[in-house]
C-alpha cells in the first residue's frame, strides 16, 4: 500500500484481518487530498482519495449529571462521522471510548458519529 503524495509513517498491527492502520509521522495538513494505492495482481490496483479533514472530538455525553446509576446506558456524540453507514452492524467497528471504572457491556454505533454504550444487565 502507499499514498500520492507519499505519507511517511508506519503500519500498526490491530490483530484484525479486516482493518488495515498507518500512523502518519507527522499530523496530515487539512485541507489535502491524497490518494491509498493497494496493488493488485497483473498491474492492478484499488485507489481511493481522501481529504484531511480536522480531527473528531466528543460533543456532548448523554446522560448528564453528577451521579449516573452504573446501569445506565451511555451516548456519545462525535462533531462528525467516525465510521461508514454501510457498516453500523459491523460489531468489528473502532470503539473510540473507554469506560473507567470498567462496566460490562457493549458498544453500538447508532449512527456514524453516535455511540452507544449497553450495560450488561445485573
Amino acid at each position: 500500500m502507499k499514498f500520492e503524495p507519499q505519507i511517511d509513517g508506519k503500519w500498526l498491527d490491530v490483530n484484525n484481518d479486516n482493518f488495515l492502520l498507518f500512523k502518519p509521522k507527522h499530523k496530515l495538513e487539512l485541507g489535502n487530498y491524497y490518494t491509498a494505492i493497494l496493488p493488485l495482481a497483473n498491474n492492478n490496483e484499488i485507489k481511493s482519495d481522501f481529504l484531511v479533514v480536522e480531527d473528531p472530538y466528543l460533543v456532548d455525553i448523554f446522560p448528564k449529571g453528577i451521579e449516573i446509576p452504573i446501569n445506565s446506558e451511555f451516548t456519545f456524540v462525535f462533531s462528525r462521522p467516525i465510521v461508514p453507514i454501510t457498516s453500523l452492524d459491523n460489531p468489528n467497528l473502532p470503539q473510540p471510548v473507554e469506560i473507567y471504572p470498567k462496566i460490562e457491556g457493549k458498544f453500538k454505533w447508532i449512527s456514524t458519529n453516535i455511540l452507544q454504550f449497553i450495560p450488561k444487565k445485573i
